[in-house]
C-alpha cells in the first residue's frame, strides 16, 4: 500500500478538499459536520504539517479508516480548545490547550470527542519508512535516533500525553505566525527545527511528581483568575495566599500542569488575547495595551514583536 496523507488523515473525511498543490491541500468541513478548515503542508518527503482551527458539532467516530499504510509518528500540539479520543486498544487519550500528543503506530483512531466544540492546534505527522531516509538525507540526523523515539512511544503504548514545554511552546507560536504571513519556508525550517527536538530529546525519561487532586483543582482555579485578571500584576505570594496553597507547590503544579510557570502563562495569555483583540476589534493599540495589562503601548509593541516577531499595527494588516 502506498502512503497517502490525504486519504489517511481522519477529518478529511468529514471535510472537502478546495484547494491543492506542490505545497498544500485546504480542506473545508462540511456544513453537517461543523464549520470551520484544515491546512496540510508538504515539508520533506514524508512529512506534514497540519493546522486545524475546527468547530464540530458531534463526536467523529472512525470507521473506515482503522489503519494506516505503514508506522507512522504524529505529535498534535493544542493551541485552543480540548478533547478526549478512543484510540487503539481502548485507551483513553484527554487533551487540552497547552498539551502536546505523541503518537507511534499503524493504527488510527476510533473516535474523537471535542468538548468545546472549537478545536484549533498544529500538527506533524511522519511516515517512518519515508521519514528516516529523508532526515538523515538532508540534514544527516541518524535514521536510529528517529526509530529510537518511535520505539521509545511503543513502549508507552503508543501513546504519551505532555505538557508542552516552553521552548517548544514559542516555536509553534513561530509557525502559527508563519502560516499567517504564509512564509512556507520559514514554516518548513520550523518544523524540522521542532520534530528535530522532540525526537531526539528524551521527553519522557523525566518521573513527574504526583499532586493531590484537591491541589489540582487548585492550580485550575488560580489559572482561571489569572486569565479573569490578566490586567492585573499578581505575584506568587499573593496567589498562594489567596488560594490557601504554598508558593513552592503553587509554581511545581502550575508548571507540571500547564508546560509553563504562571508568570510565562500570564504573558502568553496576554498575548494570545491581544492577537483576537488586534484582529476582531477596532480598539486602538492603546486601548488593548491597557486591557490586557500593560501600562504604556511601547512595552506591549516590545513584547507582542518578540512573541510573534512583529509589531502589532502590522498584524492587524496581515
Amino acid at each position: 500500500m502506498m502512503n497517502d496523507i490525504q486519504k489517511e488523515y481522519y477529518t478529511s473525511k468529514i471535510a472537502q478538499l478546495q484547494e491543492k498543490n506542490k505545497h498544500k491541500m485546504i480542506y473545508k468541513i462540511r456544513p453537517e459536520y461543523g464549520e470551520g478548515y484544515f491546512i496540510i503542508y508538504r515539508i520533506i518527503e514524508g512529512m506534514y504539517l497540519l493546522f486545524s482551527d475546527l468547530s464540530i458539532n458531534d463526536k467523529i467516530i472512525n470507521r473506515t479508516n482503522s489503519k494506516y499504510a505503514s508506522p507512522a509518528l504524529k505529535i498534535d500540539y493544542c493551541i485552543d480548545g480540548n478533547y478526549k479520543s478512543i484510540c487503539p486498544g481502548g485507551k483513553l487519550c484527554k487533551v487540552s490547550r497547552g498539551n502536546s500528543v505523541h503518537y507511534a503506530g499503524t493504527k488510527n483512531f476510533c473516535e474523537v470527542d471535542f468538548k468545546d466544540r472549537v478545536y484549533k492546534s498544529i500538527s506533524i505527522f511522519c511516515y517512518l519508512n519515508e521519514i528516516t531516509s529523508s532526515i538523515e538525507n538532508l540534514l544527516g540526523i541518524s535514521k536510529t535516533k528517529i526509530k529510537e523515539y518511535y520505539t521509545e512511544l511503543l513502549r508507552r503504548k503508543g501513546l504519551v500525553v505532555v505538557n508542552t514545554d516552553a521552548k517548544i511552546s514559542e516555536m509553534v507560536n513561530e509557525v502559527d505566525m508563519y502560516l499567517k504571513t504564509n512564509n512556507l519556508e520559514l514554516v518548513k525550517i520550523k518544523a524540522l527545527e521542532i520534530f528535530f527536538r522532540e525526537a531526539t530529546i528524551n521527553r519522557f525519561s523525566n518521573k513527574k511528581k504526583y499532586y493531590k487532586r484537591s491541589t489540582i483543582r487548585k492550580i485550575e482555579q488560580i489559572k482561571k483568575y489569572i486569565e479573569s485578571n490578566m490586567h492585573q500584576h499578581t505575584t506568587i505570594n499573593e496567589l498562594a495566599k489567596k488560594f490557601n496553597i504554598g508558593a513552592t507547590e503553587l509554581k511545581q503544579c502550575f508548571k507540571q500542569t500547564n508546560g509553563i510557570g504562571p508568570y510565562a502563562y500570564l504573558k502568553n495569555y496576554r498575548m494570545h488575547k491581544a492577537k483576537e483583540l488586534l484582529l476582531n476589534y477596532d480598539y486602538s493599540i492603546l486601548e488593548i495595551a491597557a486591557m490586557i495589562g500593560y501600562a504604556n503601548q511601547s512595552k506591549f509593541s516590545a513584547s507582542f514583536k518578540k512573541a510573534f516577531g512583529m509589531v502589532p499595527s502590522k498584524y492587524r494588516r496581515i
